[in-house]
């Protein structure tokens, strides 16, 4: 079968934001459409930031069928399969050892583990998705975030930490926000709504 994205995947733009090279200002109009789209008010806790992306990010295919997952704010399904950063079935099930293992809830297990400030995302849903086409994706495991504060000018460092060694590789799958690809690629397989992840 035929790999659906790769044309985004070739762009020059998809590797750079798999490296978590691009540092975004965060801006006042940014964060309006971003509620215009999403209809949740959005409050602007910081003005730079970069999800640090992956340290040595590998080129790799993911054959149709494979399951894949993604935690990030609820409640619309759609517009978080339209994320570029999931997890395959191996990752979560380290995810939930560590979480397991320290007594944490998963979400504060992956924000551990994928350096994810709870400050970005609450991750009140859960996904599983199931590839109906061959991706293309960049995987690896992932670098320090860090962020900002808009109000204090300070800047916080999201770290990235592992269980007995084992660090959670991290799939970087660009193109997925166009609909006509998702509706190609991707078919639902539930999910799971959680309490909102406070650290």
């Amino acid at each position: 079968m035929q790999v659906i994205n790769q044309e985004y995947f070739q762009r020059p733009q998809a590797l750079k934001k798999a490296r978590g090279e691009k540092v975004v200002e965060i801006s006042d109009v940014a964060t309006a459409r971003a509620e215009a789209n999403s209809g949740i008010k959005a409050q602007l806790l910081f003005k730079l930031a970069s999800n640090g992306g992956i340290a040595n990010p590998k080129p790799d295919v993911l054959s149709a069928g494979t399951t894949i997952i993604r935690f990030s704010r609820g409640p619309f399904i759609d517009k978080l399969a339209g994320g570029e950063w999931w997890l395959d079935m191996a990752g979560n099930k380290l995810v939930e050892s560590y979480a397991d293992r320290h007594g944490y809830s998963i979400q504060e297990a992956l924000s551990r583990l994928c350096a994810v400030p709870p400050e970005w995302n609450d991750m009140t849903l859960k996904v599983q998705f199931k590839t109906l086409a061959p991706l293309s994706v960049y995987r690896g495991f992932g670098k320090d975030a860090f962020y900002e504060e808009r109000k204090t000018g300070h800047v916080k460092r999201g770290k990235v930490d592992s269980l007995d060694g084992r660090k959670v590789e991290q799939l970087y799958i660009p193109g997925l926000n166009h609909p006509d690809l998702r509706r190609r690629a991707l078919i639902d397989r539930g999910s799971v709504h959680m309490p909102a992840f406070k650290r």
